[in-house]
């Protein structure tokens, strides 16, 4: 007959521990963004989120969130996280330059771009003379709201003519 596994050996079965101060990782089953997920008391719960209830204690109020020092989605070394809001997490990835809104990858290096800075130069440069939209788009094999886009500053603002 299969004994069931408790909690914490459920746990340490799927991370990688290393020294104290290094990241341990989850290596278990994984939500989106890299965040590692496991069910603690019936409850579907991030692993790095168990991990400090079980080295901390209960997390009270549901306002509170999980944040790594670390800034690794997969670490659940509790002496790496730590209890913010979620205010003060958007914060701190601003201040570390990992908000979504903070991309490094832009411009021609990103994995989607159809164009290249040199044609948004020239495309900023027709669109001052008065170039429609659809033609400008037509010419360089965009869609038309990309063109909108640049125009209106949503992409492509940091180029200029």
């Amino acid at each position: 007959m299969a004994k069931w596994k408790s909690f914490e050996d459920r746990f340490w079965e799927n991370v990688k521990r290393g020294n104290p101060d290094e990241c341990w990782m989850w290596t278990g089953s994984n939500q989106r963004k890299g965040y590692g997920s496991i069910t603690m008391n019936g409850v579907r719960q991030t692993a790095h989120r168990a991990s400090y209830m079980q080295h901390h204690g209960v997390i009270l109020s549901s306002d509170e969130v999980v944040g790594h020092s670390c800034n690794r989605a997969g670490c659940v070394n509790p002496a790496h996280l730590y209890l913010t809001t979620n205010a003060g997490n958007v914060k701190d990835a601003f201040r570390d330059g990992l908000h979504p809104k903070q991309r490094t990858c832009r411009g021609e290096s990103h994995q989607h771009s159809r164009l290249r800075e040199g044609q948004v130069i020239d495309i900023k440069k027709k669109l001052s003379s008065g170039g429609r939209l659809t033609i400008i788009a037509r010419e360089y094999s965009v869609n038309a709201n990309t063109i909108r886009n640049i125009r209106d500053g949503k992409s492509w603002r940091g180029v200029m003519p």
